[in-house]
């Protein structure tokens, strides 16, 4: 080293060492001088300096610790400079290592910085008193100690002392507490220790009311057990078995629980207690114990409880007889009532359940038609008895009450379990039957207002006839009136569908729907109501349908209650009405039904020839017009024949009618003058139609028509072809006639005065319509297609004298007869019967020579037509 740097390192170890010095120095005078005395060897290191950090100090030799140990300090200074030692509140410890040690709860150690010699051993810490502690480490005086929990801290002498806690008092730990602290009133100290308040302990028989109050435990319950506030709260007294109680509040031990409750009874007492009790049984009431009754109650066990049925339901009942019922303070209701539930207490608990009544000094049930409503005492029972629900009226067990029964299974968790049974209990037991209803009415006997039952519809005496009841069973008192059947309508026992709404079990015969309402015989069903059927309709009856109506032209008598209908047998036919071929149809023209009559019976015809003037007439007088074919003005006679009328159809007049006639008629011409002939019109006998109308005296032919053989044997003389025809038709005789113009005016006439005694042969002349002499005739413009009524005049005559006879082929009479309309120039027919031979008459249109001034007229002759079906 040079000497440069030595003066640098003394000069640096001078400053350094009297910095040292004047720190030790100021350390030293803040904690005190006490241990300066003791003194180390300046020129010794210290142990519990770190290795290389202890040098020497200038010229003096003296050495000096920059840097102790783990928790040594160095000692700035004093007479211990540059040495280590341990800080105030620690103590040195060489088992440790050689270390500083914090200094412990319960100990006080180095009151400041505290040089430890090399080799030292263990030194500077002092335990507290015993029973005393520090609150902190690093404690430094006798003063730092404090009470430990349980005592009190006495400083009164030269050091703190403990004083233990007695009794029922506590210190807390720490707390420097000159006395010891008192639990709360009641409260006790049962442990060792009393650091805190909870060593004060809620004693037997109490619990705890609210923080720092308890109070004994109730009456019915106990405690056994010193017990800590947080466990001794609200409830932590333990209760008797249900049914139990205690003499006392206060109590400490379950033998305590050796009272019976009121409504209870004990079942097992085991060591004084009662260890089992069950509400008193239904129909018994218990009193409890009393005051002054001995600790152990008297029982009765499970077993001896027995069940009893009532009503078919099981229930307690009663007590055997093996105990002193009066020491188990359990007592049977008088007259076997019953109590409402279980658990009663007192002998006015005892009643009358309803449906019962008291009977002979014993509570039966109703029976019968009879019922009673509410529990009622059995002082009021006497007055109090199961009434009738009324006449005929039935009741019936529906209505429950409770029956309480004891529970006997083995894991049950109850005494008792509810059951119910049904009894008469109110009107609502009273009941009708399915059709039946119920009135309220005064009976005759008391006079006073009761409830009747009656069959709807049919039954025995005092029945509401044709009327239906309830559709089944109705319960309760209340007004249900049979309903009556709809007007019209009945019930009816022996017929469907009444019947299927009857009631056949029990025996009466009520009905219960409103189907069972049928219409009565001759009544009918509008959806509402049934009505008498009107005149011209029918029902049997017992059904839902409408009348049904009478057949067209059938109708009935004017129906009332005592004539209804209910067949078709019942129509009748209807005036206005007849039956034709099995038909009914409306009366025909001039005939008339005034009367309702008997099937197949036709209508009647008018009288005197008089006809009706439509059909359906159902009266005589409305005869008032004459028959088809009649006519008159006072009476109705024939029409037609000679007189040329006809009596048409729906005439509202009763005169014949005259024939059509044409005003000009024929036109004859001879010569250079013209000769007309009107000929007058006749008719079929009774003609009916202008078509019956036929000319009296016709041509057959337009032209000079002349008919050879018309000249007839004799001739008349005549001033006109009109004189001529005059005179034929009035001889019955006369056939035909021929008017000579030439001859003087001759008129011959061919006349049959005697014919054939049968139709063997027949000689027949065309009828011409009256309505075919046409003006068409007179101007003779063209030859008109021939014309025929199909009437022919017919005699029993062989026609030999008659003219131009030509042959037809004809089957029969009206084929020769068809085969002449055919013809234009036919006039008529000779017919033989036997080989149906026909031959066609014809005459001449231009006669000439001996005939040109002759003119021929056939007769119609009404009496002799026969008319020919067509075919």
């Amino acid at each position: 080293m040079t000497r440069a740097c030595l003066i640098t390192l003394v000069a640096f170890a001078v400053i350094s060492c009297a910095a040292a010095s004047r720190i030790l120095e100021d350390d030293a005078a803040a904690m005190g001088r006490e241990l300066l005395q003791i003194k180390a060897d300046p020129y010794v290191c210290s142990a519990y300096c770190e290795q290389n950090k202890c040098i020497r100090v200038g010229t003096t030799g003296n050495v000096k610790c920059n840097q102790c140990k783990a928790t040594f300090r160095p000692i700035l200074s004093g007479v211990n400079a540059g040495q280590c030692g341990c800080p105030a509140g620690t103590y040195f410890d060489p088992a440790s290592g050689g270390s500083c040690i914090v200094c412990p709860f319960g100990s006080y150690c180095f009151k400041q910085l505290t040089w430890v010699a090399n080799g030292a051993s263990a030194t500077g810490k002092t335990d507290c008193a015993e029973h005393l502690t520090t609150r902190a480490r690093r404690s430094t005086s006798a003063w730092d100690c404090v009470n430990m929990g349980g005592y009190a801290l006495d400083v009164s002498g030269t050091e703190p002392a403990p004083v233990p806690c007695t009794d029922n008092t506590y210190a807390i730990a720490k707390s420097k507490q000159k006395t010891c602290t008192p639990c709360p009133s009641g409260m006790v100290v049962t442990g060792t220790d009393r650091s805190s308040p909870s060593a004060c302990m809620v004693p037997k028989g109490y619990f705890l009311k609210s923080p720092g109050q308890i109070a004994p435990c109730d009456q019915g319950s106990y405690q056994d057990k010193d017990l800590a506030a947080q466990q001794a709260s609200v409830g932590s007294c333990i209760p008797c078995q249900e049914g139990v109680t205690t003499k006392d509040k206060g109590s400490t031990a379950a033998s305590d629980c050796n009272r019976i409750k009121p409504g209870y009874v004990a079942t097992a007492v085991t060591d004084g207690a009662i260890t089992t009790a069950v509400l008193c049984p239904q129909g018994y009431y218990c009193v409890g114990s009393a005051a002054g009754d001995t600790a152990a109650a008297d029982k009765v066990t499970i077993t001896e409880l027995t069940q009893t049925l009532v009503n078919g339901k099981q229930y307690i009942s009663g007590v055997t007889p093996n105990t002193d019922l009066a020491a188990a303070k359990i007592t049977a209701c008088p007259n076997n009532a019953w109590t409402k539930t279980v658990g009663a207490t007192a002998v006015d608990q005892c009643m009358v359940p309803p449906g019962f009544e008291l009977d002979a000094d014993t509570v039966k049930a109703c029976t019968g038609n009879k019922y009673r409503s509410q529990w009622i005492s059995l002082a009021s029972a006497v007055a109090n008895k199961c009434v009738s629900c009324g006449t005929d009226v039935q009741a019936e067990e529906i209505e429950p009450i409770t029956l309480y029964s004891l529970n006997l299974a083995g894991d049950a968790n109850t005494d008792y379990t509810v059951l119910n049974t049904l009894v008469r209990a109110s009107s609502k037991s009273c009941f009708i039957v399915k059709g039946q209803g119920m009135y309220y009415i005064s009976d005759p006997t008391t006079k006073k207002m009761v409830y009747k039952a009656k069959d709807c519809g049919a039954g025995a005496t005092g029945f509401v006839p044709d009327s239906y009841g309830v559709a089944d069973k109705v319960y309760g008192l209340a007004q249900t009136p049979c309903k009556l059947c709809p007007a019209g309508t009945k019930v009816d026992t022996t017929q469907s569908p009444s019947n299927t709404y009857m009631v056949t079990s029990p025996s009466n015969a009520g009905f219960f729907n409103p189907l069972a309402c049928v219409t009565k015989a001759g009544y009918g069903w509008d959806g509402r109501a049934a009505t008498l059927c009107a005149k011209g309709w029918y029902n049997a009856g017992n059904n839902y349908k409408a009348c049904t109506q009478c057949a067209y032209g059938l109708t009935t008598p004017v129906p009332d209650v005592n004539t209804v209908h209910i067949a078709d047998t019942d129509c009748k036919v209807a005036p206005g009405f007849g039956e034709y071929d099995d038909k009914l149809q409306l009366c025909p023209i001039g005939t008339y039904n005034n009367a309702l009559q008997v099937r197949d019976t036709q209508c009647t015809d008018c009288t005197a020839f008089t006809w009706t003037e439509e059909e359906g007439s159902d009266a005589s007088t409305d005869c008032t017009v004459c028959k088809p074919g009649y006519g008159g003005t006072s009476s109705c006679s024939l029409c037609g024949g000679s007189v040329g009328t006809y009596g048409p159809a729906g005439r509202d007049t009763k005169p014949c009618e005259v024939c059509p006639v044409s005003a000009v008629g024929f036109q004859f011409f001879y010569g250079s003058n013209s000769y007309p002939y009107p000929s007058p019109a006749r008719a079929v006998s009774g003609a009916q139609d202008a078509a019956d109308c036929v000319a009296g005296m016709a041509q057959i032919e337009d032209g000079l028509w002349f008919l050879a053989g018309a000249e007839g044997a004799t001739a008349t003389s005549e001033a006109s072809i009109a004189d001529c025809a005059t005179a034929c038709l009035g001889d019955a005789t006369c056939a035909l006639a021929t008017f000579d113009y030439a001859a003087g005016n001759k008129c011959k006439m061919l006349k049959i005065a005697t014919e054939a005694t049968d139709d063997a042969i027949v000689t027949a002349f065309k009828a011409v319509p009256s309505s075919d002499v046409s003006q068409s005739r007179k101007l003779q413009a063209a030859k008109p297609k021939a014309v025929s009524t199909g009437m022919y005049t017919q005699w029993w005559y062989d026609g030999s004298a008659i003219g131009t006879q030509t042959p037809a082929t004809a089957a029969n009479k009206a084929a020769c007869f068809d085969a002449c309309d055919a013809a234009d120039n036919c006039a008529g027919v000779v017919y033989t019967k036997s080989g149906s031979v026909c031959k066609l008459i014809t005459g001449e249109t231009a006669p000439d020579g001996v005939n040109v001034a002759k003119r021929s007229l056939t007769k119609a002759e009404p009496g002799r037509f026969i008319k020919e079906p067509a075919r």
